[in-house]
């Protein structure tokens, strides 16, 4: 056992709690693991005295841990961390020295309130905190992060970091209507998708290279400025943006417009190579543009 490799134990979904019972703990686990995978892992903690230096994957879902671990670890390995529903988690801090990390998904830890600062982590690519209801405030991350799912969580601002993105960006927030703030975006030049915004920006001149603009069921969204020099802009998706009357204008080179249930009853001129028009159960007035 001690040179295990890669250890899974699989819980069928309608037990709520696992099969293995360990009433004395647990003392250890073996040194060479390079895969956890143990779902309804019934301890708080992994064992102390357990050394992850070779670990790559750690998926504890639905577990009852409230952190992984005491002290520093060697975490040079580890690439996914899984802890989905682990509604007793309060703490992760741990993970923010794993330097390698690549997906960590936290989605259901109902008792996480933060999470912490991981701007150093250079390689996550992918962050889920969707139905983390106690998670009020994101702090920075790293530029390369391709995805965030915030869906469900009590977010209310975003920092600068997290929308100064590289390319091919997925930020996934439904519940826009929770976030009530947006820092600066001086620094907003390569980003490509911006999500679920509630107060635009008042100025354009720093948005010169987006593409698409996703400002979906944004209901607290009442303005949007004239945004006819973001010229790359070619996605515009207000729909159910219900207190949205007004648009000043549009992108020269906008293909696509999504107004569906907006408050608008009068367009600005619309571009000549505009593709698509969806406005769904609009009624515009006639001084509109053909």
């Amino acid at each position: 056992m001690l040179s295990l490799r890669f250890l899974k134990i699989y819980c069928s979904s309608y037990e709520k709690d696992s099969r293995v019972l360990l009433p004395k703990g647990l003392d250890s686990l073996p040194y060479e693991l390079r895969l956890l995978h143990w779902e309804k892992y019934p301890l708080k903690s992994l064992p102390q005295n357990f050394d992850p230096c070779h670990l790559v994957e750690l998926n504890l879902s639905y577990s009852q841990l409230q952190k992984l671990w005491g002290g520093t670890k060697n975490l040079k390995m580890l690439k996914v961390v899984r802890l989905c529903h682990s509604q007793q988690l309060t703490d992760i801090n741990d993970l923010c020295k794993a330097q390698d990390l690549d997906l960590l998904d936290l989605r259901g830890c109902t008792q996480l309130q933060s999470f912490p600062a991981m701007v150093q982590l250079r390689l996550l690519r992918v962050v889920n905190l969707s139905g983390c209801t106690e998670i009020r405030s994101f702090p920075e991350v790293s530029p390369n992060i391709k995805e965030l799912h915030l869906q469900g969580t009590g977010i209310r601002e975003l920092p600068i970091s997290a929308v100064t993105l590289s390319s091919q960006v997925k930020l996934n927030r439904e519940l826009s209507n929770l976030l009530t703030e947006f820092p600066g975006v001086s620094d907003i030049l390569n980003h490509e998708r911006l999500t679920s915004l509630i107060k635009p920006v008042s100025s354009n001149q720093h948005l010169g290279k987006l593409v698409r603009l996703n400002m979906k069921d944004c209901v607290h969204l009442t303005s949007l400025p004239d945004m006819a020099d973001l010229e790359l802009l070619q996605v515009l998706d207000l729909s159910g943006c219900s207190k949205l009357s007004v648009i000043q204008g549009f992108p020269r080179n906008l293909k696509e417009l999504y107004l569906g249930g907006t408050a608008i009853e009068k367009l600005p001129q619309v571009p000549l190579g505009l593709e698509i028009l969806n406005a769904h159960g609009q009624h515009f007035c006639k001084e509109c543009s053909d």
